[in-house]
């Protein structure tokens, strides 16, 4: 594939001005119809990420094309759907067509340990120490790790902020009623 052979060439990765890596959960609990405006949780998660953080920030001219994003879908195992897709509207318009069930149906479970290590490995696919990274958790807060391992999570996350420093951002952002247990959020 063409695309992923420019982005990946080292030339073009010392152009990139950010890489966003967002971990979108897919479990089965993401069909529940909790979020204000939305159809389901997933809905909510898709909008919101066309809308503020690809749509706003095009028209205020806060992201271009050497902003770049990829994202790793969160079932019981990680997968990456998109990598280093430049911010654009072609990108808007993919991100809303998530929203359909045909391209990608909410099922099973959502394990946060997978996701956290394809995260780390999109993360470090630029080592040019020009170009912020932020990584954006997306789940409605309950990981389908078994509890013996959720001290493992926040190991993880405690490590990669170490590696990457001030250059990293992290977010988690709760998609669901604010009743949902966000504790490891």
């Amino acid at each position: 594939d063409l695309s992923r052979l420019l982005v990946s060439s080292e030339s073009m990765r010392a152009q990139w001005r950010s890489h966003s890596v967002l971990v979108v959960d897919m479990s089965g609990s993401m069909r529940s119809d909790d979020v204000n405006g939305a159809r389901c949780r997933s809905d909510g998660v898709w909008m919101a990420l066309a809308r503020d953080y690809v749509k706003n920030q095009l028209k205020n001219g806060a992201r271009d094309s050497k902003d770049l994003i990829s994202i790793i879908v969160m079932k019981e195992e990680a997968e990456t759907i998109m990598y280093a897709e430049p911010t654009t509207w072609v990108l808007y318009n993919k991100l809303v067509d998530m929203r359909e069930w045909d391209k990608m149906r909410p099922s099973g479970p959502g394990y946060y340990l997978p996701a956290i290590g394809e995260a780390e490995s999109l993360l470090t696919s630029n080592a040019n120490a020009g170009c912020a990274l932020s990584w954006l958790f997306f789940s409605d807060g309950r990981p389908s790790d078994p509890a013996r391992d959720r001290p493992k999570i926040v190991e993880k996350i405690g490590e990669l902020a170490s590696k990457f420093g001030r250059r990293l951002s992290i977010s988690c952002i709760g998609m669901a009623d604010e009743a949902e247990d966000f504790s490891t959020l």
